[in-house]
C-alpha cells in the first residue's frame, strides 16, 4: 500500500525525471538518500516498478515522438478511426476474458474429476523387481523396420478375422504366384544345367582339335 503523500511525491518526481532526464534522477538519489519519502527510487523497493512506469508515461506526454504526433493529427481528422480502435480494444479484452474463463473452467473440471477418483479403491496385486545384474529371459529388442512389419502383419490378421471374404481371392492369387515362381525356378535350373553341359562339350571339342600326339626322339626310334 502507498499513502496519498507518497503517491503525490512519486508522481511529481516522475514528471521532473521525465522532463530533465537521468542526470536529474542521479542527483536526486544522492541528495535524498536519507529521506524515507524517496525510498521508491531504490531498485529493491516495492514501488520502484510503478515509479519507472510513471516516468515512461510522462516522457511520452512531455516529449512525444514525431510519429506519435502525426498519428494523433490523423486521428483528430478521422475520429471514426479512433472509435474503431477503441471498439477493437474492447472486443479484444472481452475475448481475453472469455479465454481466461474457459481455461479456469477446464482446470476446475479437471480438479473435480480428479477429486472424484477413489484412490483407496486400488489394490496392489504384485510387485515385480528387476535387479540390475539379473539377466532376464526377455526377447531381444527389434529394429524399427521389424516393428513396422509386425504391426502390418497384426493389422492384416485382425482385418482377416473381421472380413475373411476380402482375403479369399488374395490367397488364391498368392498360391498361383508361388506356383509360377516355382515353375520359373525349375526352368532356370534346367537351362543352367544345359548351359553347363554345352560348355563342357565345347571344351572337349577344343581339346580334341588342339590335341597333338607326343613326338618320339630320333635316337629311340633308331
Amino acid at each position: 500500500s502507498i499513502s496519498a503523500l507518497e503517491l503525490d511525491v512519486a508522481k511529481l518526481t516522475a514528471q521532473f525525471v521525465a522532463k530533465n532526464g537521468k542526470s536529474f534522477l542521479q542527483t536526486l538519489i544522492q541528495k535524498e538518500q536519507k529521506n524515507y519519502l524517496f525510498d521508491f527510487l531504490r531498485p529493491q523497493h516495492g514501488h520502484f516498478q510503478y515509479f519507472t512506469k510513471l516516468v515512461e508515461q510522462y516522457s511520452k506526454i512531455l516529449l512525444p515522438e514525431t510519429k506519435m504526433m502525426e498519428n494523433l493529427k490523423l486521428e483528430e481528422k478521422k475520429p471514426s478511426a479512433l472509435l474503431d480502435k477503441a471498439m477493437y480494444k474492447v472486443e479484444w479484452l472481452k475475448y481475453q476474458e472469455r479465454v481466461k474463463k474457459k481455461e479456469e473452467d477446464d482446470r476446475e473440471k479437471e480438479r473435480v474429476s480428479f477429486a472424484q477418483i477413489d484412490w483407496h479403491d486400488f489394490v496392489v496385486v504384485e510387485t515385480i523387481d528387476f535387479p540390475v545384474d539379473e539377466a532376464g529371459d526377455l526377447p531381444p529388442p527389434v529394429t524399427p523396420d521389424e516393428l513396422g512389419a509386425r504391426l502390418i502383419a497384426q493389422e492384416r490378421y485382425e482385418r482377416m478375422k473381421e472380413h475373411p471374404e476380402e482375403f479369399t481371392g488374395e490367397d488364391d492369387d498368392g498360391e498361383e504366384e508361388e506356383e509360377e515362381e516355382e515353375g520359373e525356378g525349375e526352368e532356370k535350373e534346367e537351362n543352367d544345367t544345359m548351359d553347363v553341359e554345352m560348355e563342357v562339350t565345347d571344351d572337349e571339342a577344343e581339346d580334341e582339335d588342339t590335341f597333338k600326339p607326343p613326338q618320339v626322339p630320333e635316337e629311340e626310334a633308331a
